[in-house]
Formats: structure tokens, C-alpha cells, sequence
């Protein structure tokens, strides 16, 4: 993950500009918004758990074409038009809606989301159970 800088000489910004990451967690931050900071063909993950996200960029597809997993976990999305930007990305397979608003309007209960790809594209099928990996952003772990 990237919440540690490994140069400490090298400021962060330049690592993200050189595409050095296949992911990044910014969780637990005052995010409110997901949007491009830079073109990351290498990335695969981003985490944003327990920010204040309540909107998502349109070309987010754009400047994350490879994205498979995108953890939105305990955030502020609440109307499911924030979520058309993400029809944009082509590769993601994994989406974590969990502790948001939006998430009792799609399903009617309080328990969250997880989306598969197949999820995504229209097939409803359960929620596999938490992965360690949605287990941590929920402080579970």
C-alpha cells in the first residue's frame, strides 16, 4: 500500500506522477471527493475508507483504467447518481459500498454493499462474505 512514503526524499506526488503504484490507500482522511490526480495505468487498488466521499469525478475511468478494486467503505455516498461515474471504469471487479447512505437505498438494509462483477453488470447474486481486506476498513481486523 502506499500510505508510507518509501523515499522519504522523493515527495509523494512525484511517485504517483512516475505510476509507481498498483495501489493506494487514502483511508482515513477528510477525502470528499474521488477525482483524477494523475493518469494510473498501474493501478489495480484504491482504498477510501472512513472519509467524507460524497462524490465521485466522471472520467474516473480515464485516469484509472485498470482499476479491479475500489473500496468506498464508510463514506457519505447517498443518491445513486453519485455511483454513474463508476460505470466508467472498464476492469473493475470489486466494489465496496459498505456504511454509506446509498447503501439502503439498493438493497433495503442497513448492512452495506459488496459488489462482484457480475453484481456490477446487472446479475444480483449475494454478497460473498467480508475479505480481510473490507474486514480492515471496517476496524474489524
Amino acid at each position: 500500500m502506499a500510505r508510507c512514503c518509501p523515499d522519504p526524499l522523493v515527495p509523494p506526488h512525484s511517485r504517483l506522477a512516475q505510476n509507481q503504484f498498483d495501489s493506494i490507500d487514502l483511508s482515513d482522511n477528510e477525502i470528499r471527493k474521488v477525482e483524477c490526480m494523475a493518469v494510473l495505468p498501474r493501478l489495480k487498488m484504491l482504498l477510501l475508507c472512513n472519509n467524507r466521499v460524497s462524490r465521485i469525478a466522471d472520467r474516473l475511468g480515464a485516469a484509472f483504467p485498470n482499476l479491479e478494486t475500489l473500496v468506498l467503505t464508510n463514506n457519505a455516498l447517498s443518491a445513486l447518481k453519485e455511483l454513474e461515474p463508476l460505470a466508467a471504469l472498464p476492469t473493475i471487479t470489486s466494489l465496496s459500498l459498505v456504511d454509506n447512505p446509498v447503501s439502503l437505498r439498493l438493497n433495503g438494509a442497513d448492512d452495506g454493499l459488496l459488489f462482484t462483477r457480475s453484481r456490477l453488470r446487472g446479475h444480483h447474486k449475494p454478497p460473498p462474505e467480508p475479505t480481510f481486506l473490507h474486514s480492515t476498513c471496517l476496524g474489524n481486523a
